[in-house]
């Protein structure tokens, strides 16, 4: 065989042999491919809800008690209601401002009546109450009738 003979007979080995690569190369891409499900799911739970059934009153105080702390009388009660046996958190201010029509004002203290503000849905209907507590540390010197409000916020613990 020549060398030119030889030559062209490696090219065209070459040749064919890159020709093989691409359709073989195809034949793995077309016989390659594959599928995969994923499932898809959506819980749908009751809403969480809170409802005021009483206000705080801390009833009556004189002036000569200025100075003086003074706890509410009647604490305020909540009705929760929600998905039966989930834990809820009950989150409000730590301190709220009550003032009279002069704008004299007091501050009371407020917390979860038995300290625990994370809580259970149970009874087999999702229902629990809350009580807060408030405390007023130094009474106001000046007469009139004081008011104010405060906010709670219910989340379920997810």
């Amino acid at each position: 065989m020549s060398r030119n003979s030889f030559r062209n007979t490696r090219i065209l080995a070459t040749l064919a042999g890159a020709a093989g690569l691409a359709v073989s190369g195809a034949a793995l891409a077309e016989g390659s491919s594959d599928t995969a499900t994923a499932n898809v799911s959506l819980e749908v739970m009751q809403a969480i809800t809170v409802d005021a059934t009483q206000d705080m009153d801390f009833g009556l105080a004189y002036t000569s008690q200025a100075g003086t702390g003074l706890t509410a009388d009647t604490p305020a009660r909540f009705f929760v209601q929600g998905a039966d046996g989930e834990d809820y958190t009950v989150t409000l201010p730590e301190n709220i401002e009550i003032t009279n029509d002069d704008n004299a004002a007091a501050t009371v203290a407020l917390e979860v009546a038995d300290g625990e503000t994370t809580r259970h849905l149970n009874g087999g209907d999702g229902e629990d109450n809350f009580e807060v507590s408030g405390t007023i540390g130094s009474l106001p010197g000046e007469t009139g009738t004081y008011s104010g409000e405060f906010t709670v916020t219910v989340s379920y613990d997810h």
